[in-house]
């Protein structure tokens, strides 16, 4: 393993330690989810080759959570989202370390001081119904609005159609990013998540068929192993992870063990590491 990942691995470890101190403190119910709880299952820890955590909170522990976050969180740390962030592009939380850096290829041109290293915190959404009329249409307006926002921002996240790139920046001009943003929140929200059976994710690059869940399959909240310390995961991890991997204790091929391809990552301590671009991400 490269050495560089498992140094980031722990700077990731740190994040997420204060994020639990959060909810912990706040009475905030979370849990690791995506290839962070597939590590923990797996390997009671990080995936060898990963290089980030996934945290999951309900809507309504997500909001409390941000909150938490703006009054209480360790100055060692920032809040990343659009309501933090005038350029922020994405419909959910990170929170990152001061004074580091880790920037994804695809951004290789648009990242800032505070392009820190990171913890994702996705929230989950309730639904009626999987993939019903309704779900389809909010997840129609969310892919639109999602590439709006990216394509005001002038982020590499859009890399399609450059006529319809300028096309969609001379429609937008009038509207603020922020507004788009808090459209799109409300749009994946409008359910509430005490009174129906199931829950999505709006905000992830998996399906929505395969990020909507059974609540009663996934909760109770469950402690779960890693890197050797305890945080909260899910009775149904099982479930869960099945439906997200497959035979998720199968190792993956060689081929297949991929990273944020990383553009340039800065530890703390000063230490930089810059990796060749690849082609794919260059502004032509």
């Amino acid at each position: 393993m490269d050495k560089y990942v498992r140094k980031l691995q722990l700077v990731e470890l740190e994040i997420l330690e204060e994020v639990d101190r959060i909810c912990k403190k706040n009475n905030i119910d979370y849990f690791l989810n995506g290839g962070t709880l597939l590590g923990a299952v797996r390997h009671k820890g990080f995936i060898p080759w990963d290089d980030d955590i996934d945290v999951t909170m309900t809507r309504k522990n997500y909001n409390k959570f941000i909150e938490a976050c703006l009054k209480d969180l360790n100055g060692k740390y920032i809040i990343d989202n659009y309501k933090t962030n005038k350029k922020c592009c994405f419909s959910f939380t990170k929170i990152k370390k001061k004074g580091t850096l880790y920037v994804e290829s695809r951004d290789y041109n648009t990242y800032d001081e505070n392009s820190g290293i990171w913890v994702d915190v996705f929230p989950l959404d309730g639904q009626p119904k999987p993939m019903s009329i309704i779900m389809r249409i909010q997840n129609r307006l969310c892919m639109f609005l999602r590439t709006a926002i990216t394509i005001k921002n002038n982020s590499n996240h859009y890399n399609k159609s450059k006529i319809r790139k300028k096309i969609y920046r001379i429609l937008l001009t009038p509207i603020p990013v922020k507004f788009m943003s808090y459209l799109l929140e409300k749009i994946i929200s409008i359910y509430d998540e005490d009174k129906v059976q199931y829950l999505s994710s709006f905000s992830t690059v998996y399906s929505l068929s395969k990020e909507t869940f059974e609540k009663s399959k996934l909760f109770p909240y469950k402690d779960i192993e890693f890197e050797g310390r305890k945080f909260m995961g899910i009775a149904g991890y099982d479930y869960y992870l099945e439906k997200m991997y497959g035979d998720y204790m199968k190792l993956p091929p060689k081929d297949k063990r991929v990273n944020h391809h990383p553009y340039l990552i800065k530890f703390e301590d000063g230490e930089e590491i810059q990796f060749e671009l690849e082609d794919k991400y260059k502004i032509k």
